[in-house]
């Protein structure tokens, strides 16, 4: 550390631009001081900064020829204080180009003052003889120590000296300042403050090593802070570059003494602060008392500003007028009283001054005490405290024993034990009541705790008129097995009811109950109603009892049914998982089923004759198209035998009549499905029967759109 000064203070200065020389030198000066190096110019200045009187402080000079040729160097002469050596090469020394030589120079301060000195260098380079110089300078710091006393005056001391500091009372504190100032020329700086003797403290020393600058001082304090009543002694030393500068510190400690009795039955017990006092176990409603005696021991008066006691049950009496002044030797007495509330232990505190007893005192009967084995350790539990249980998963239960001990001296009854909610907790093995446990007794009984969902969870046992929270915290179950869907998927026809079931790839340890969602995405625009479960609607419920793996859907059944409709579409089957108290277990992303219902040719249905006269009748077709598109109908007629008929085929171009249809919104309740009346008029004459229609042997019905032809359906007329 102490280098680092050095070489700061050695680079500041060296980056002061140096005079320029009149000629360009023909030698390079370069100078390393404290483990850095640096290139001067002819007059610069080398600063050379010493850590205190008689210490030195070193550096090197290495002149370097960069001339072609070669110089000689015949003297170096030093001028200026004599605290300045230089070791000097044998003289004359001749260098080729490139040639060193090194000069090494110490700095010895006899004092703190700042010397100067200057080397001179002279040379012959090519019969020409010429100069160059360098500046040294050097400081060095010089301390000088003065001390503060409180409430004094500030006196120059030296190492050895006695720093007095004025009677203490104890626990009090007197503070002196003590200042290291720097004299001299240069920049010091303090290695180590320290204090010894227990009565001694070191305040506000400043972060070392600390530096003094020159013509500075750094200040502290020590504090005299007594322990004890006797005279107390300890050292401060300061660590310098030079050495240690130890002082001497004095003080005397000053303190009143209290000792203190407990006068019980004309017995007196002597008793220190935070010993605790014993006032006995009466029956509740009872009081019990004793005596406090209170003396200086000390060797100077003092003063009991206060006397107060706290806890249920606790009084003073006969208390002296406050405060009240002792003088050494001198004493105070008071009563103490004790007078329970309630059974069991009561603790309270006396304060006398600043001095604490803690207090003890018990009222006699019955006292409950409760406690639980949870993973088996036991646990007790305060009324009002909070029981926590381990951890249980979903589904699953843990259990523990819950105890209530009469450890007072009178026999307890219990009227009841009950839960506020019951849902994630329960009881079990409870004893009849009311329950009688006798001193020393117990009564224990179950909590169960199966949760039915995650996170924390909570519940109030009630013990009588005694409340304990009951915590527990539900984890996740199982991952759900991964499942699969059984029955028809992919491309199915229309107006079909395929069963589908499904099936886990293992038993899952836990009862599940779910639902399938069906969602149908259609392929013309236009959804269909038609599309949902047998039972009606488009969710269905399900459950998987408990390690087992098949779905088991209403009325018991494994299997469901669906209506896949008359509209082109996609059918999804999305399942959803839920273990008891509705924890969700399904997936993230859910495998689902589907089902295609494809766009195809028209598909009839029905075809059905309506006849209105001996030459008209309609032809009805019921039918359905998953495309929702019909262009054409084509109608053939067959004639009876024997009859001829001018028009044994007929082309309808029905589009329009069905994009009108498709487009309404009526038509969205039947899905693709459609009835459609077509209007015949017939003409012409017959040759062995009674009226036009009954020329017709029979009528064939079909329908195409972009996809195709539907099969023909023929139908005759009723005779």
């Amino acid at each position: 550390m102490p280098r680092i000064v050095l070489v700061l203070t050695l680079l500041a200065a060296l980056a002061a631009p140096p005079a320029q020389p009149q000629t360009a030198l023909p030698f390079t000066i370069r100078v390393e001081q404290a483990g850095s190096a640096l290139e001067i110019a002819d007059g610069a200045t080398v600063f050379m900064a010493s850590e205190g009187v008689g210490l030195p402080a070193t550096a090197t000079l290495t002149i370097t020829y960069r001339g072609t040729d070669q110089a000689q160097i015949t003297q170096i002469t030093r001028t200026g204080s004599l605290e300045f050596s230089v070791w000097s090469p044998e003289l004359p020394l001749l260098l080729a180009s490139g040639g060193s030589v090194a000069v090494p120079i110490e700095y010895l301060p006899a004092s703190g003052a700042a010397r100067s000195a200057q080397l001179s260098f002279t040379y012959v380079e090519r019969a020409r003889t010429a100069t160059f110089r360098v500046n040294l300078s050097g400081t060095a710091p010089d301390y000088a120590f003065v001390y503060t006393p409180p409430g004094g005056n500030a006196i120059q001391v030296t190492p050895g000296a006695r720093l007095a500091f004025p009677d203490t009372p104890l626990e009090g504190s007197s503070l002196g300042a003590f200042s290291v100032v720097n004299r001299g020329s240069g920049a010091g700086r303090i290695n180590g403050i320290s204090v010894t003797g227990e009565a001694f403290e070191l305040r506000g020393a400043p972060l070392l090593p600390a530096p003094v600058d020159a013509g500075r001082e750094v200040r502290f304090n020590v504090a005299f802070v007594p322990k004890q009543a006797v005279t107390a002694s300890g050292a401060l030393s300061l660590e310098l570059p030079p050495g240690r500068a130890q002082f001497i510190l004095e003080g005397l400690g000053i303190t009143p003494a209290f000792a203190y009795e407990v006068l019980r039955d004309g017995q007196a017990q002597a008793a220190v602060p935070s010993q605790t006092i014993s006032l006995g176990e009466p029956p509740v409603g009872e009081t019990v008392s004793v005596i406090l005696r209170v003396t200086n021991t000390g060797n100077a008066e003092g003063t009991i500003s206060q006397i107060a006691v706290s806890g249920d049950g606790y009084r003073l009496a006969n208390l002296p007028f406050l405060p009240a002044r002792l003088a050494p030797g001198a004493a105070l007495e008071f009563t103490l009283t004790f007078s329970p509330s309630k059974v069991g232990s009561m603790p309270g505190r006396l304060k006398i001054g600043a001095d604490e007893f803690p207090l003890t005192g018990s009222g006699a009967g019955a006292l409950l005490e409760y406690r639980a084995t949870v993973a088996g350790a036991i646990v007790r539990v305060g009324a009002g405290g909070t029981l926590v249980l381990t951890p249980a998963a979903v589904g699953a239960a843990v259990t523990v024993n819950f105890e209530i001990t009469n450890v007072g001296t009178r026999e307890a009854t219990i009227k009841a034990i009950s839960l506020a909610k019951g849902d994630a907790f329960t009881l079990a093995d409870l004893p009849a009541f009311p329950a009688s446990i006798p001193p020393g007794g117990a009564l224990g009984f179950t909590i169960r705790f199966a949760p039915k969902t995650t996170g924390s969870l909570a519940d109030t046992l009630r013990i009588d008129d005694v409340s304990v929270t009951l915590s527990g915290a539900g984890t996740p179950p199982p991952a759900l097995p991964s499942y699969r869907f059984t029955g028809p998927a992919g491309v199915q026809p229309p107006r079909a009811q395929p069963a589908i079931g499904l099936t886990l790839d293992a038993p899952y340890p836990i009862a599940i109950s779910g639902t399938l969602a069906l969602s149908f995405a259609s392929d013309v625009f236009a959804a269909d109603p038609a599309v949902q479960f047998a039972t009606g609607g488009r969710t269905v419920a399900f459950t998987i009892p408990e390690n087992s793996i098949r779905a088991v859907f209403p009325n018991g059944a494994t299997e469901i049914r669906l209506q896949t409709g008359t509209v082109a579409g996609v059918i999804t089957i999305t399942p959803s998982f839920a273990a008891e108290g509705g924890f969700n277990l399904t997936p993230a992303n859910p495998r689902t089923h589907l089902i295609q219902v494809e766009r195809g040719a028209p598909q009839v249905l029905n075809v059905t004759l309506l006849q209105t006269s001996a030459s008209a009748l309609s032809v009805i077709v019921t039918g359905f198209s998953t495309a929702r598109s019909v262009r054409q109908i084509n109608l053939a007629f067959a004639p009876v035998a024997g009859e001829t008929l001018a028009t044994t085929s007929l082309t309808i171009n029905a589009e329009t009549a069905f994009d009108a249809w498709y487009a309404s919104s009526q038509s969205v309740a039947f899905g693709s499905q459609f009835s459609v009346t077509i209007p015949l008029q017939l003409s012409g004459q017959t040759r062995n029967v009674t009226g036009l229609v009954n020329a017709i042997e029979s009528i064939s019905v079909s329908l195409s759109n972009a996809m195709g032809s539907s099969s023909q359906v023929s139908v005759a007329p009723a005779r």
